[in-house]
C-alpha cells in the first residue's frame, strides 16, 4: 500500500502575506534495488535472472545510442523516452547554443498500461 504524508507548509501569496497550507505527498519508500528488480522480473516471467539482466543491458545500450542521436525511443509496454535540455535564456543568438545548455535530461512518458495502472493504487495516510 502506498503511504501518503500530510505536512503543514507556509506559503507566500501574491501580496506577500504568509499562509499555512497543507500539502499531500508520497511518504518516503524503500527503493527497489537493481538486484531485487531483476529477481522479481525473473520470478514473474519464469526466466533465468541472467537472461533478464542481459536483455535489460541490451535495451539500455540501444536506448542510449538512439537518444544520443536525438531520437525518441518507444519501449513497448514501458513508454517513450526522449532527450531534453535545460539552459539559460540569452540576449543574443551568438550567446545561445552549446554554451547556454546547463544540463541534459531524459524525459519519460509512461505507456498507457503503466500510467492507467497507477490510478488503481491503494493509498493510506501515514
Amino acid at each position: 500500500m502506498i503511504q501518503l504524508e500530510i505536512s503543514n507548509k507556509q506559503v507566500r501569496d501574491s501580496k506577500g502575506n504568509m499562509h499555512h497550507r497543507y500539502v499531500t505527498r508520497l511518504a518516503p519508500a524503500e527503493k527497489v534495488k537493481g538486484d531485487e528488480f531483476l529477481a522479481l522480473c525473473s520470478e514473474k516471467g519464469h526466466v533465468p535472472r541472467y537472461q533478464v539482466e542481459s536483455t535489460l543491458g541490451l535495451v539500455g545500450e540501444v536506448m542510449l545510442e538512439q537518444l544520443r542521436e536525438g531520437k525518441p525511443v518507444e519501449v513497448p509496454q514501458v513508454g517513450v523516452f526522449r532527450l531534453g535540455l535545460e539552459g539559460r535564456a540569452t540576449d543574443s543568438r551568438e550567446e545561445a547554443g552549446l554554451k547556454a545548455i546547463s544540463k541534459t535530461t531524459v524525459n519519460y512518458l509512461p505507456a498507457p498500461r503503466i500510467r492507467d495502472g497507477t490510478h488503481l493504487m491503494a493509498l493510506s495516510i501515514a
